[in-house]
């Protein structure tokens, strides 16, 4: 978790223990690693100064260092991890591995309830306030822009208040499948490409305000990764079409993107987006619960008992079987699954694939 903090924050330890490391860690700047009783530790980074020293013995609430900066791109913050049994877990749920859990005293709440951060390999945000937020989403299936609007609030689910769909021009959908690939003027096609998104998303959003009778100044923000197409995570980069700005400009709202890179530079792949959405929304407690997203790439996402999330893509959906149903149909898509339900499992290809 990423805690927003002025530098120069004190930064006590949530519970006693003994320093395990204290001093420079690459990526992470000056770090502090302290092991508790119960086989727990906690990791504290991005600190401008570091007050112990290895091997000392530290008590609740002690002051251990002061917070620092990592760059105008995240703002000065605590990056804290809470480690159970030498695995990662949500330090928001750390009160439920501990027996004699208390809360963090006051000194240790964020700074600001807008940047509290998870920064799992999920990387899901957590907000301290209900609002309201705008979710829109255009994937690799092509096939047009879906958009909710949603309230949030901690430790609820969200709750839907208005959804609307747009299919993309016939235009558009061709330029983006041709930017799948190199070709001619793609800066100058691309930058075009953007503005049609961003008008598309616009009249998405317009819809949902006049369907939920909220006003654009009541939205907190507008969340829009864009048209992925490129993604080359194994050459460390991801290309989305997306003009954030300009849609800001259409709807008068604050607008979220680029939520990809950061991974990617981090060595992760930058998708899925959605292991943290299914883990608020279907986690059952006590559960180990897997969803299968059949998107224009299908994803998987573990939600463990333990609170811990993992996520991965697993090859090619949508993608292949719209294609497949064009070019044997004549259909865009396979409308409720019809067509592949009428179908036989193929026993040999199964078993290759399993193996």
């Amino acid at each position: 978790v990423d805690f927003a903090a002025r530098i120069g924050t004190p930064v006590p330890s949530v519970a006693e223990g003994r320093v395990k490391f204290a001093g420079v860690q690459s990526g992470y700047g000056n770090v502090i690693k302290i092991a508790h009783p119960g086989g727990f530790e906690t990791v504290y980074a991005h600190l401008s100064s570091i007050a112990v020293k290895p091997g000392q013995t530290v008590s609740e609430g002690q002051n251990i260092g002061k917070t620092g900066n990592t760059g105008t791109s995240t703002g000065p913050h605590l990056h804290f991890e809470f480690h159970a049994a030498g695995r990662l877990i949500d330090p928001l749920r750390m009160a439920s591995y501990v027996p004699q859990g208390k809360p963090l005293p006051l000194g240790c709440a964020p700074n600001s309830p807008r940047r509290l951060a998870v920064t799992t390999p999920c990387g899901w945000r957590v907000s301290t306030e209900p609002g309201l937020f705008i979710g829109l989403m255009s994937g690799t299936s092509l096939d047009g822009v879906d958009g909710v609007l949603l309230e949030s609030a901690p430790g609820t689910p969200p709750r839907l208040l208005a959804h609307a769909a747009r299919a993309f021009p016939a235009g558009l959908r061709a330029e983006f499948l041709a930017l799948n690939t190199a070709g001619f003027d793609e800066l100058h096609r691309s930058a075009l490409a953007a503005q049609q998104l961003a008008d598309l998303y616009a009249d998405v959003v317009a819809t949902l305000l006049r369907d939920s009778g909220v006003s654009a100044a009541s939205v907190r923000a507008i969340g829009a990764h864009g048209q992925t197409v490129r993604h080359r995570p194994d050459l460390g980069y991801t290309v989305q079409i997306n003009a954030p700005a300009l849609l800001a400009e259409r709807c008068g709202i604050a607008v979220v993107a680029d939520f990809r890179s950061r991974d990617v530079a981090a060595g992760g792949q930058g998708a899925p987006l959605v292991p943290a959405f299914h883990r608020a929304v279907f986690a059952v407690a006590g559960a180990d619960v897997a969803v299968l997203n059949l998107g224009g790439f299908a994803n998987l996402s573990l939600l463990f008992a333990d609170g811990s999330t993992l996520g991965f893509d697993t090859g090619p959906g949508n993608a292949l079987l719209d294609h497949w149903t064009q070019r044997h149909l004549g259909q865009p898509y396979d409308a409720q699954g019809a067509w592949a339900a009428g179908g036989a499992v193929r026993a040999d290809l199964l078993a290759q694939f399993l193996a």
